[in-house]
């Protein structure tokens, strides 16, 4: 019973693990945070190919708005998976604006902005599920705000990380 119960708990965890895998490109504002998500080549192709109807290896504006409200709609339910805290308390996250999705190369980019809560003094990247993981980091946020340091660091949280960036 002791080995039924264990290659049980081993086989669980086996599906505890990301299956998309985005590098976030936050461009830190006074009153906004502009997110750029690249998305990693297995899920772009995947995308592309279901949401580049006429197949130009570009994304129309029609096309875009079809991704837009068929993904990008459900991931406010998510926060985004942007959360924004001051010390350990977490701040609301606002409502999206400025959704744009392109193809970049062979990958799918998404492109928004989210309020910045005056407050704020950290930005927290992650999903609690493990289903996506979120990679943030210093050159990824000096490459968008040249001129301003921003401290980036990894957070565990047990079973999976997540990405801190301090708002200085």
């Amino acid at each position: 019973m002791k080995i039924l119960i264990s290659l049980l708990s081993f086989t669980l965890t086996l599906f505890a693990h990301p299956h998309v895998f985005v590098d976030v490109y936050p461009k830190i504002g006074k009153d906004t945070i502009q997110l750029r998500w690249v998305f990693d080549e297995m899920t772009s192709n995947m995308l592309i190919m279901d949401y580049d109807v006429d197949r130009d290896n570009a994304f129309s504006p029609a096309e875009s708005e079809v991704l837009g409200s068929d993904i990008f709609a459900s991931l406010k339910e998510h926060d985004y998976y942007t959360y924004f805290f001051k010390g350990e308390a977490q701040l609301p996250t606002g409502e999206a604006r400025d959704f744009g999705a392109s193809i970049q190369g062979a990958q799918l980019v998404f492109t928004f902005t989210l309020p910045r809560p005056a407050e704020a003094e950290t930005v927290r990247f992650f999903d609690w599920d493990n289903m996506t993981a979120y990679q943030v980091t210093e050159a990824f946020v000096r490459e968008v705000n040249s001129g301003h340091s921003f401290k980036v660091y990894e957070h565990d949280y047990d079973y999976y990380y997540g990405y801190v960036l301090e708002l200085k």
